[in-house]
C-alpha cells in the first residue's frame, strides 16, 4: 500500500479517516465497512466493522467509539457522525490502514486536544507547566475547527494550509476570517 497523506498534530503524524477510507476502498474493492449505532441517554456508541473481502466475512476488523452529546458544540448536533468517523478510523487502524504510531486518527486526536483544552480550563488547580504559545494557538485553532464543524481535511481545503504546530498561527488567522464570514452570512 502506498504512503498515505498525513497531518501533523503536536509534532506527530496522523492519517485522517477520509484518507484511510479511500485507501481501504482502493485496496479492497470487494470489501465493505458496516456501522451499528446505539443511543443511550446522552451517549452515542458506534461499532464499525471493516471487511476486506465480503466473501470471507469471518475476517473482519472492529473499531468502537463513543461520544457524549453534552460535551462541546459539535457533539450537540453531530455526536453520531463524530462517533461513526472515529469508529471507522479505528477499525481501519486495527486492520493496519493508516497506522504510523497509534490507531488514533487525526480527527480523534484533534477532538481530544480540543476536549483536553476545555477540560484543563475547568480544572481547579493550574497546570504544572505553562502552555507553550504554539499550544495555545493550536488549541484555539482546534476550537474554531470544532465550532465550524471542520476536520483536518476540510481545514486544509478551506485555508489552503495543513494545520501543523509550525503554521498554526497562519491557519488560526484564516479560520478566524472564515468564522467571521460565516457569521456575516448568517446575519
Amino acid at each position: 500500500m502506498q504512503r498515505l497523506k498525513t497531518v501533523d498534530i503536536r509534532g506527530k503524524e496522523y492519517v485522517p479517516v477520509n484518507v484511510r477510507i479511500a485507501a481501504f476502498n482502493e485496496a479492497y474493492p470487494n470489501g465493505c465497512i458496516q456501522t451499528e449505532v446505539e443511543y443511550q441517554g446522552d451517549y452515542v456508541r458506534v461499532r464499525a466493522v471493516a471487511i476486506p473481502d465480503v466473501s470471507v466475512p469471518v475476517r473482519h476488523f472492529t473499531g468502537h467509539a463513543e461520544e457524549d452529546r453534552t460535551q462541546g458544540n459539535i457533539n450537540r448536533t453531530n455526536a453520531t457522525e463524530n462517533a461513526e468517523t472515529s469508529a471507522i478510523g479505528r477499525a481501519l487502524g486495527v486492520m493496519g490502514i493508516g497506522i504510523l504510531e497509534s490507531v488514533a486518527s487525526a480527527d480523534e486526536v484533534a477532538h481530544a486536544v480540543h476536549k483536553g483544552a476545555a477540560a484543563s480550563s475547568m480544572a481547579a488547580k493550574p497546570p504544572a507547566k505553562p502552555a507553550e504559545p504554539e499550544d495555545l494557538v493550536l488549541n484555539e485553532a482546534v476550537g474554531i475547527m470544532a465550532e465550524l464543524k471542520l476536520n483536518m481535511t476540510t481545514v486544509e481545503q478551506a485555508t489552503g494550509l495543513k494545520l501543523t504546530r509550525g503554521n498554526a498561527r497562519d491557519v488560526l488567522d484564516r479560520l478566524r476570517v472564515l468564522k467571521q464570514e460565516r457569521s456575516e452570512n448568517k446575519a
